[in-house]
């Protein structure tokens, strides 16, 4: 009966050592304001796009963050390279469409 009660205590030990560590550690954050590249520190909607991008609705701007810098999508007067609208409000999903 000990050695049940042993193995049982070695597993369980186990178990919760091996949960401790799945959770993913943010060792260093980055602020992202206009400091260092948004428009207005006034965001709104926030969405990770499925390439990895970070994209940000600002009332100046669609803002897309790759993890070191940000680029700034503005209307614009070339109307096939920039927005309609700079103020932006919610960011959807996009599907590729081949």
């Amino acid at each position: 009966m000990p050695v049940r009660k042993s193995i049982l205590l070695v597993f369980c030990l186990y178990c919760f050592n091996h949960n401790a560590y799945t959770q993913y550690k943010f060792d260093k954050a980055i602020l992202i304001n206009n400091e260092n590249g948004l428009p207005t520190n006034a965001t709104g909607a926030i969405r990770k796009g499925d390439n990895g991008f970070i994209w940000i609705a600002t009332g100046e701007g669609l803002c897309r963050f790759d993890g070191q810098y940000v680029k700034v999508y503005q209307a614009g007067s070339d109307v096939r390279h920039s927005l309609f609208e700079t103020f932006i409000n919610a960011i959807l999903p996009v599907k590729n469409f081949v």
